[in-house]
């Protein structure tokens, strides 16, 4: 059995770190003098302003806990997870890319570079906008979380209202995703496939700096999907940190808690379960989240 890459996971995490203090030292020197809450910032990054993300996740699932750690998130509600970085065109437009950088599974072995996720995303009015993005899949059998199995596009309609201001705001998302390639791993084919979800969300700021959020949602894969219940012949829905169990229903929690360290950075914990009405609390993980703006 392979025993876990202590040295090249290291030398990757350095590397991001490097690159993660020079997102610092670039973000104090901006014009970020005091910090927004987390409430009251807005669907879409302002003109010129940029933001970077770094997330970790680690695998709690009972009998399996730690046995599968990732560069990238488990939070429902987080569409773009690993390594991420989006701009702001103007403030309505905001583009961006997010990719998953590391895959560690017990037994295994390390892969290096998962899917990568590209978007648009148009602010239409204050609160509410839409996202178109393509994405491309990892080569990868081993990956779980951006195996997308088939390239997909994804279109989706992000909202936020601040509902008390400094204090509390409100989230939704609904998703289609539509994957148009017919073969996956394992020999599957299929014509396109289709996956519904959403997600709903509460975010309260206790301070402005620390921030608690409480976001659930529901998915369902529609058309394309293989109904025998062997869940690991690469029929499923696996992106993004969500995960079907065949053509069922999925219903993932998270609850994340983080703080404004300096008025440019956030670092949080979010602690997930991933689909409470197929796998009930058994399948679980917990995720460091950072962002960097600048």
């Amino acid at each position: 059995m392979k025993q876990f890459p202590y040295g090249r996971v290291l030398a990757c995490l350095t590397g991001t770190l490097a690159l993660l203090a020079t997102g610092t030292a670039v973000a104090q020197q901006t014009t970020f003098d005091e910090t927004i809450p987390l409430v009251d910032r807005p669907l879409s990054l302002k003109k010129g302003h940029a933001e970077f993300g770094m997330d970790l996740m680690v695998d709690l699932t009972r009998g399996q806990a730690g046995e599968h750690v990732v560069l990238g998130s488990g939070y429902l509600s987080d569409r773009y997870d690993g390594l991420s970085i989006a701009y702001g065109v103007s403030d309505q437009f905001e583009i961006g890319l997010g990719l998953e950088m590391l895959w560690w599974e017990k037994g295994k072995g390390l892969d290096i570079l998962g899917g990568v996720y590209v978007f648009v995303k148009w602010a239409f009015v204050d609160f509410l906008g839409i996202e178109v993005g393509l994405h491309l899949p990892s080569k990868s059998s081993y990956m779980e979380r951006l195996v997308v199995f088939r390239g997909s596009i994804l279109l989706s309609a992000p909202l936020k209202y601040t509902i008390v201001p400094d204090i509390l705001a409100i989230h939704a998302r609904p998703d289609i995703w539509i994957g148009f390639a017919k073969t996956g791993y394992h020999g599957f084919t299929s014509e396109s496939q289709v996956t519904v979800f959403a997600d709903l969300g509460l975010t309260a700021n206790i301070t402005p700096e620390l921030f608690l959020d409480v976001s659930v949602g529901v998915g369902k894969p529609v058309k394309g999907y293989d109904t025998d219940p062997v869940y690991d012949t690469g029929n499923l829905f696996r992106v993004q940190g969500l995960r079907s169990r065949g053509t069922d229903l999925f219903l993932p929690v998270s609850v994340w808690m983080g703080y404004t360290v300096i008025p440019s950075l956030d670092l949080g914990l979010s602690f997930t379960f991933q689909d409470l009405y197929g796998t009930g609390i058994d399948s679980r993980n917990l995720t460091i989240t950072s962002a960097f703006r600048f």
